[in-house]
């Protein structure tokens, strides 16, 4: 699947706007320290990747690093073993339900919207199903990208990070993407970013992990593009899981703190213009104009 000239010409304005909008705080940085005006001061880790944290007008706060990219990694962590399978239903024109198989031979159900060459994975949080992602995945389909929501088994945790890699190794194979951007909400945060650690290398090229909980030992593994929000009024342990995962996590990377108490995909919408903010800072600086 293509996208139009139409959507190409949309998701290039996207890109140019939303990278304006991360100028002079950049996922990537050098070995140096930046202050930016306004902000609280900046500090270079021991490491050598350039850190700068920041209190914005609106009280939010947001910790940004950057590493300098190299195309000769050695290690990655643990990659993805389990048989990679492409089986499934054909993408439905003009977008609808759909099925696929997890290495592991498990059904994974699904929604697709849109196409593009840039698609993104929603996994949904405890309480909710892919249906609560929808009216996010309705906005970027209109925006050119290619949108696939996943309902993941969370009786069974240890699995759900199977579901990810299937719907992303879906969304290359079936409907064409070049880059896949991954995003979870509580549960489906920590099914995303052990999912992005099993990955094999250069096959997620951005993750947004939203109030997790767990796996933050998976964070140092992780590739691309990485993006960890939390609400300021969250319980502590996601707070502090939050934090710690950003911390450990392996550059370019983003840490921002929201405010209000909300939890998970409810804070789209308590903090919905600083969700779309930063969501679509992270797709227009992934994908560009795709």
């Amino acid at each position: 699947m293509t996208r139009t000239p139409t959507r190409r010409r949309v998701l290039r304005a996207a890109g140019v706007a939303t990278t304006t909008a991360l100028a002079g705080c950049s996922f990537i940085g050098g070995d140096e320290t930046t202050t930016d005006a306004g902000t609280t001061g900046g500090r270079t880790s021991t490491n050598g990747t350039a850190t700068t944290d920041r209190t914005t007008s609106s009280g939010t706060t947001e910790t940004e690093a950057g590493t300098t990219a190299t195309t000769d990694e050695t290690t990655h962590g643990t990659t993805e073993t389990t048989e990679e399978t492409t089986a499934g239903t054909a993408p439905p024109e003009g977008g609808g339900d759909v099925q696929f198989a997890t290495g592991g031979g498990a059904t994974v159900q699904g929604t697709l919207l849109g196409d593009g060459s840039c698609g993104v994975v929603f996994a949904h949080d405890a309480g909710y199903s892919r249906k609560g992602w929808l009216p996010q995945a309705r906005r970027l389909a209109e925006n050119g990208y290619a949108c696939l929501t996943i309902d993941l088994n969370l009786n069974d945790r240890s699995t759900t990070p199977d579901y990810v890699l299937a719907a992303s190794r879906y969304l290359r194979r079936r409907v064409g993407a070049k880059r896949v951007v991954f995003v979870g909400a509580g549960a489906g945060a920590n099914a995303v970013v052990r999912a992005n650690a099993r990955a094999k290398r250069g096959t997620v090229d951005g993750t947004l992990a939203l109030s997790p909980g767990r796996a933050v030992d998976s964070a140092s593994a992780m590739q691309g593009w990485k993006l960890f929000v939390v609400s300021r009024g969250d319980d502590e342990r996601f707070v502090r899981t939050t934090k710690r995962m950003y911390e450990n996590a392996p550059g370019p990377k983003r840490h921002k703190i929201v405010g209000g108490s909300a939890h998970g995909q409810r804070v789209f919408e308590t903090n919905r213009d600083a969700m779309w903010s930063l969501m679509n800072a992270l797709l227009g600086t992934v994908c560009g104009d795709g």
